[in-house]
C-alpha cells in the first residue's frame, strides 16, 4: 500500500488536494494499535489535507473473534465499544475531529458480521467513543463529510 510518507509528499506536491483514506487507513483488523501503523499514520497526518474515513470499524474485532484477519468469513463482531477505543483515540489525537469522517462501507460491511446490523453497530461504536468529546460528534458523524464531499462553490 501507499505509505504515509508518500501520501504526505503527494499532498505537498499538489496544493489544496484533499485525500481521504478509507476503512481506518488500512489498519489491520485487530484491536492492537500497531507501532508500524501509528508511525505511518503520524507521517500521513503531517499533510493537513488528508482525512481518515472511520468505516468498517467493527472489523477490528475479526482477529479476536475468528483468529484470522477480516475477509470473506462472516463472524459475530464484538459489540462492546471499549476495545475499539484505542484505535479511535489514536486517530482522534493524530488527525483531530476535523479530519475524521464516519462511514460504514455498506453493503460490503455486512460481509464482516452476522446476526448484527453492521451500520447500527458501527454508529454505536463511534458515537460511544465521541460521547465525552464535546462538539466532535456532529463533525465526525456528518459535518466533515459534507465539507469534504459536498458541492464545491
Amino acid at each position: 500500500g501507499i505509505t504515509g510518507d508518500v501520501l504526505r509528499s503527494i499532498g505537498n506536491a499538489v496544493p489544496g488536494l484533499t485525500i481521504v483514506m478509507d476503512h481506518l487507513a488500512g489498519k489491520a483488523t485487530t484491536f492492537t494499535v500497531e507501532d508500524s501503523w501509528k508511525t505511518d499514520m503520524s507521517a500521513a497526518a503531517a499533510y493537513s489535507g488528508l482525512h481518515i474515513k472511520v468505516s468498517d470499524t467493527h472489523k477490528l474485532s475479526a482477529q479476536t473473534v475468528t483468529g484470522a484477519p477480516a475477509g470473506l468469513i462472516q463472524f459475530q463482531p464484538v459489540a462492546d465499544p471499549a476495545p475499539y477505543a484505542p484505535t479511535l483515540d489514536f486517530l482522534y489525537r493524530t488527525f483531530g475531529e476535523d479530519r475524521l469522517i464516519f462511514g460504514t462501507n455498506w453493503p460490503v460491511s455486512d460481509a464482516g458480521g452476522i446476526y448484527v446490523d453492521s451500520i447500527d453497530l458501527q454508529i454505536s461504536i463511534v458515537e460511544s467513543f465521541l460521547a465525552n468529546k464535546y462538539g466532535s460528534r456532529d463533525k465526525v458523524m456528518y459535518e466533515n463529510a459534507l465539507r469534504v464531499y459536498g458541492p464545491r462553490t
